[in-house]
């Protein structure tokens, strides 16, 4: 159980480490969710281009390709949800030129 302590506040050693195993989380969870939109980006461009499915291609058909493309999908949300945070663009101030 995690305490407040006046001393430290919330700067306590328990805090700091949840902190980091937290943080450490979220960017191994952005970092999977990015391999998989470009995964599904280029799946896509294929597509498009040339008719051709990728996961087809490679031989995943039936539920392991419907579990990539939904794994896909979820990563997109993700990468929606939390773009705001990680994105060092859109979290830096609008410029007036």
């Amino acid at each position: 159980m995690l305490t407040f302590t006046p001393e430290l506040g919330y700067n306590c050693p328990k805090v700091i480490i949840i902190r980091q195993i937290k943080k450490f989380i979220m960017k191994a969870i952005h970092a999977i969710a990015f391999i998989l939109l470009v995964i599904g980006g280029l799946n896509w461009l294929l597509v498009g281009i040339w008719g051709k499915d990728l996961f087809a291609m490679i031989g995943l058909q039936g539920t392991v390709a419907t579990v990539v493309y939904v794994l896909v999908g979820l990563s997109a949300i993700i990468a929606l949800v939390t773009h705001k945070k990680s994105c060092r663009d859109c979290a830096a101030p609008a410029q007036v030129i």
